[in-house]
This record gives structure tokens, sequence and C-alpha cells, in this order.
């Protein structure tokens, strides 16, 4: 076992050409279409400091298993309103619910898969309904322990990569936007996978991970912005305000309505964007 854990972090560009044949009477035709597609990567195994309970499960000869997991996120503006996260376990895993994370990134991990090897092995019950076969299972718990010690520092080595490539490129070649979208949103992640969250924006939230407009565009810490929690019913007047306090290099953050049910639930800011409005019909969410 390593004495610190190992992690790369990375640019990726994978081009990949689809040739179509086309047939007719008189003779074939091969037409190619090259698509490319921009990722950040990050690969991370585990090392240091570890529960006895994972250090112990990385000795089992029965499992077998590198304690290693890795996150990537599209850099590409135009494949964000349809981008597909995946889970692999070195290979693809099915496209159906099982595999689902919710996650807007794609996950990469050595998890303990069923005997069919296309699916992570999930107890049958989430929290304490599960029976005592399922506690005592070292599969289980080995994909347990993967999530919640490495996968929440993987994720936030690669967000916090990103946001260091942007703040430092003069014209970046990925947007804030697209950073932000690699954010997990609290309400679509699957409940298996919403261990890594309380932790993951832990330590996101002490560093400088909210972009702001004010002072040309900038990266701040959370306790020094301010969270647009203005209604969107009413986008006219909220984009009045925010022009306003822009023009006054209030550090409003203009992205994270994703996060704001998260740390409602887990009380990790402690300033809101609260502006009262005494106008018929306005609200503040």
């Amino acid at each position: 076992m390593l004495d610190r854990p190992v992690i790369i972090t990375h640019e990726l560009t994978v081009d990949a050409t689809r040739v179509r044949k086309s047939s007719s009477s008189s003779s074939q035709q091969k037409a190619a279409e090259t698509t490319s597609a921009r990722y950040l990567v990050t690969n991370y195994h585990c090392g240091g400091p570890l529960s006895a309970a994972f250090r112990k499960l990385q000795q089992d000869a029965d499992l077998r298993l590198l304690p290693v997991i890795g996150t990537a996120m599209t850099l590409d503006e135009q494949r964000l309103a349809d981008w597909d996260a995946r889970t692999f376990s070195y290979l693809p895993l099915p496209r159906d619910g099982s595999s689902n994370t919710g996650l807007p990134v794609h996950v990469n991990g050595a998890f303990a898969l069923e005997a069919n090897r296309k699916h992570v092995k999930w107890p049958s019950m989430i929290g304490s309904d599960r029976s005592r076969d399922e506690h005592l299972d070292k599969h289980l718990l080995w994909n347990q322990c993967l999530l919640r010690e490495a996968m929440p520092f993987a994720y936030s080595t690669m967000l916090l990569e990103a946001i260091r490539i942007h703040a430092g490129a003069l014209n970046p070649s990925f947007s804030a936007r697209a950073v932000y979208h690699a954010f997990p949103d609290f309400s679509a992640v699957d409940r298996r996978w919403e261990c890594i969250l309380p932790i993951l924006y832990t330590e996101l939230f002490k560093q400088a991970v909210v972009y702001t407009e004010a002072e040309s565009g900038s990266w701040v810490e959370p306790r020094h912005a301010i969270f647009n929690t203005l209604s969107e019913s009413e986008p006219e007047l909220a984009n009045i305000i925010l022009s306003v306090l822009a023009e006054a290099g209030v550090k409003v953050d203009l992205f994270s309505r994703i996060q704001v049910p998260f740390c409602n639930k887990y009380k990790i800011w402690t300033r809101f964007f609260a502006i009262l409005y005494c106008l018929s019909g306005y609200s503040i969410d």
C-alpha cells in the first residue's frame, strides 16, 4: 500500500471516425465522418490515511482489486446539453438504471461487479435495512470504501484543476459554464452514489470554486461570494438586479443553482443572496 495517493490529471482529446457504406446498383461508396471530443480526466490511486476496513480489503486475496478510480468531464460546450455520462469498470458498463450514477461525469473504477460482470454490485436495500449477509459482503464493502474514500478526492481534484486551467488562461479553451456543468446536481444523483456528495462539497468549498463576473471574471471562495437565489419566474427583473450588482463590483455567483439544495441540506455556506423587493408578484426562492 502507498504512503500517499497518486493522482494524475490530464486533458484528453478523442478523435473518432465513423465509416458508412452506401450501396447502389452501379457502385459502393464509403463516407467517413470524423468527430472530436475533449475531456479533462483524473485518475486516483488511494494511499496514505485510510480506514482500517479499506486497508484490510486491499490485502484480501479473494478480492484482488486495486484501489483506483477516475473521473472525466467534457470540455466541449456544444456537448453539454446532450451529455451522457457513463460508468466504467475498465470497460463500459451497460446503459441501464443499475449503472446510472446521475452524475455529470464519466466514472471509471475498480469496482466489485455482479457475477455477470455487467453491473456494479450494490446492496438490495440502501441504509440500515440491509441483511446481515450484505453487511459482511466484502464486495459491497469494497465498493462503499471506494466511493467514500477515493471518488470524492478524484472528483474534487478534477474540478479544481479545471478551475485552475480556466482561471490561468487569458482565453480559456472552455467556459466557466462547462466547469459548473461537471458539478453534481443534488436532485439528480442516484441514491447509491449520494454518499460522495458531503465529502466532495466539503473539499470543494474550501477552495475558490465560485465564478463571478465581477473584476472581469474571477473564481472566489464561497465565503466571499453572494449566491443568486432570485426567482427564475421573472428573468428580466432578475437580470436588471444582477446587472446593477455587477456594476457595483458585487461578487454574485451566476451558475451554481444546482448547489443551492445541497448547501441548504448540509449547512455548508454562510451567506445567501436574498434581495427583498417590494414589487407585486415578485418572490425569492
